[in-house]
């Protein structure tokens, strides 16, 4: 019907329409891969500090505070320097 009452404008949209639909189905699975990694490794920090957290008596016992510290910042330098404090234990800033 569209191509009975103006076929300038039925060439639009079918021109217009996968134009659309390509970038956003293309973008979408990028974040859709990304976010999904952003999970997984959040997944892991909260096993890990649910781990410290249920057994902190267990590593307060051998002193291992420092140690465990220093194994759980060093995977994650970039998302560290935004929310933990420097190990001197003075806040930043």
């Amino acid at each position: 019907m569209l191509f009975v009452t103006s076929w300038k404008l039925a060439l639009l949209v079918l021109l217009g329409v996968p134009a659309t639909l390509v970038p956003i189905l293309l973008l979408g699975r990028r974040v859709r891969r990304l976010s999904r990694s952003s999970q997984d490794r959040v997944a892991d920090v909260s096993a890990y500090v649910d781990e410290a957290v249920h057994e902190i008596r267990t590593v307060q016992a051998y002193a291992h505070e420092e140690g465990d510290r220093e194994n759980f910042c060093a995977p994650m330098p970039r998302p560290r320097t935004a929310w933990a404090w420097p190990a001197s234990g003075r806040r930043p800033g």
